[in-house]
């Protein structure tokens, strides 16, 4: 039997009704864009069809499954308890530290000298300021089972911007926003 949420999950209360998936603590921001992006896609087919389900003593609609997508969007970009958006550059407050080498680095025209491989790790991957590049649109990790985020770029886990957090945030904006410009519904 399905149960609802799922029992491997955690909802983190984050801001009285906003709640945040929690799957695992290292990146688990890839986790809660994997499953945003299948909650939008699965409630579009679920209105298609016009389909419901029961899943353990829930009823669940196509709305329902969209208003849970949301909730986790409107997190990520800044509705949660440190009114922090985990999207680099969105919004007035968000990681300034993420675990990115080339951020990291200054540009060439403040210090034009050569930076080696291993240069590039003392003084500037290591130091405590702010990223000197800001790397636009980037999804870092996202805050632990606490809501913590030390905006660290030597804490890995929740600073890291990787790939697979945005494949599926791309999908999902695409999915969302896509319709809308060529005014499609479904």
């Amino acid at each position: 039997m399905m149960q609802y949420p799922p029992t491997n999950w955690m909802l983190v209360n984050v801001h009285h009704t906003q709640l945040l998936m929690f799957k695992l603590p290292a990146s688990n921001l890839q986790y809660v864009t994997s499953i945003t992006f299948l909650l939008t896609t699965y409630s579009k087919y679920m209105a298609a069809t016009k389909h419901t389900f029961n899943c353990g003593g829930v009823f669940v609609t196509p709305n329902t499954l969209r208003t849970v997508a949301k909730r986790q969007v409107d997190n990520i970009l800044g509705e949660n308890p440190l009114r922090m958006s985990y999207m680099v550059g969105y919004g007035p407050y968000f990681p300034k530290r993420i675990h990115h080498r080339g951020s990291s680095l200054p540009s060439l025209s403040v210090h034009p000298q050569t930076i080696g491989c291993d240069g590039g790790f003392n003084p500037f991957f290591h130091s405590m300021n702010q990223n000197p590049n800001i790397l636009v649109g980037a999804i870092v990790g996202g805050p632990n089972q606490n809501d913590g985020f030390p905006d660290d770029r030597g804490d890995y886990s929740q600073s890291l911007r990787t790939s697979n957090l945005h494949q599926w945030w791309d999908c999902w904006t695409f999915s969302v926003l896509l319709p809308v410009a060529i005014n499609v519904r479904f």
